[in-house]
């Protein structure tokens, strides 16, 4: 399997043969160096440990510098396990870059969300809000939960605004 690690980047608008709009991601992938190997005989499995990003020693945790230091290779801000079918194709520092895909290749892409701290529904959930103007004082806000007296409370699953 090949796989890298990257950064999303900017949304983009590309035209395909009939002159349709086609929406794209950027993705920056600068170079994963190889940092460590999982093998069959020590761990029961054979993977790649890669790293992106670099990252200064001071910002680095001291058990981690040690483990790069052991590798010869810099500290890299996200390390992250990658099975492979062979692992005797890549050797420690080795340093991958997205030379691995050939033109039509199909990527699977999987990322992780940044985190939204206490939001609100407009922003959480996509709830429409109220009236903007006229000082309603209602733009922003949820409106109705639920049920008033029966049963009194918002039912299991609603939405809300929170952390």
């Amino acid at each position: 399997m090949k796989a890298l690690i990257g950064q999303k980047g900017i949304m983009a608008q590309l035209y395909d043969e009939r002159g349709v709009v086609v929406p794209a991601t950027e993705v920056k992938v600068g170079e994963c160096v190889v940092v460590g190997k999982r093998t069959q005989e020590l761990n029961g499995y054979e993977a790649l440990q890669i790293g992106f990003g670099a990252v200064s020693k001071r910002k680095s945790k001291k058990s981690l510098l040690g483990f790069y230091k052991k590798a010869g290779v810099p500290p890299a801000r996200s390390l992250q396990e990658i099975l492979v079918d062979k692992i005797a194709d890549y050797h420690v520092g080795q340093k991958l870059g997205v030379d691995v895909f050939a033109l039509g290749d199909r990527v699977h892409v999987t990322g992780i969300t940044r985190g939204r701290g206490f939001t609100g529904g407009m922003k959480r959930w996509g709830w429409h809000g109220g009236p903007a103007s006229h000082g309603s004082m209602f733009s922003r806000r949820i409106g109705s939960l639920g049920s008033g007296t029966t049963p009194g409370r918002p039912l299991k699953g609603r939405t809300g605004a929170g952390h």
